[in-house]
């Protein structure tokens, strides 16, 4: 269900189709656990969940000092035109849960990941699209667009996506597929692996309390593929610290430096090492 400073928010699931408008609905047990130590927690019994579709996330409250578990639930109704949510949220420590005050945009049905991949600055973080207001404008096209819920205050918001950033192509089946986003270098990071000749890495930086997004990796070469995404993510850390640059490790590979202050606000491309 998520993942939150090393500990761990696990539970049991009842997996229904993606393609039906299901996903994997969390059901009881759910468990908290740290990992080092092997310490866990039963959490208080879930309601029985009567909905389409469960995003899920854990976080952390800092002006609480509390971990949260979020649940995002969406119903149908008769009409596909309907479509109601509800956010549940746990806090540890506490015997029940309890229903959320705010609503989630409802084009946030439309993300793939179910659980939030990224937790950064207080939020967890999705990526979706919305497919009925873009694909009346263009019906092969959508914007990708990033939500986030700040765990202390319980409110959703939206989060900007870089400007360069290419239209979603909606004909495929799962179109979020080629996206995904983490935690990277203490930032949240976007991951664009739509195309098939390169991946793109993003990484939202605070210049001078104005948060925007800079390109770090752009890999080239038959390294750019989805088989080599989560090996990446990964060992990241470990690469820069080793190695210095992803290049070394990559030899058909570019590593794009987008310091504005090294580089006088070009990117400066590297040959690929032979």
């Amino acid at each position: 269900m998520g993942s939150c400073n090393g500990i761990l928010c696990l539970s049991a699931v009842d997996v229904y189709p993606l393609g039906h408008g299901g996903s994997n609905i969390p059901r009881n047990p759910i468990y908290i656990m740290n990992p080092i130590t092997q310490g866990y927690q039963q959490l208080p019994e879930l309601p029985t969940l009567h909905c389409n579709k469960v995003l899920s996330g854990f976080g952390f409250d800092f002006a609480r000092n509390e971990f949260k578990v979020v649940l995002v639930l969406f119903h149908k109704g008769t009409s596909t035109t309907t479509l109601r949510n509800q956010v549940v949220i746990h806090t540890l420590g506490n015997s029940t849960w309890r229903s959320g005050t705010s609503h989630a945009p409802e084009f946030l049905f439309e993300a793939f990941e179910v659980n939030s991949p990224a937790f950064i600055n207080g939020c967890l973080h999705w990526i979706t699209m919305d497919r009925k207001k873009d694909i009346a404008r263009s019906p092969s096209s959508s914007k990708l667009l990033i939500v986030a819920f700040r765990v202390g205050l319980e409110t959703f918001k939206m989060v900007s996506t870089p400007d360069t950033l290419g239209k979603l192509n909606t004909e495929l089946e799962c179109p979020l597929k080629q996206y995904g986003l983490a935690v990277l270098e203490g930032c949240l990071s976007l991951v664009d692996f739509s195309s098939e000749n390169f991946v793109h890495i993003w990484l939202m930086k605070n210049i001078n309390g104005s948060e925007s997004w800079k390109l770090s990796e752009e890999i080239f070469g038959k390294f750019a593929s989805f088989q080599y995404l989560a090996y990446l993510f990964e060992l990241w850390k470990y690469y820069e610290e080793e190695f210095g640059n992803l290049s070394t490790l990559y030899p058909d590979s570019y590593r794009i430096v987008t310091d504005s202050t090294s580089n006088r606000g070009k990117s400066k491309r590297r040959k690929p090492i032979r």
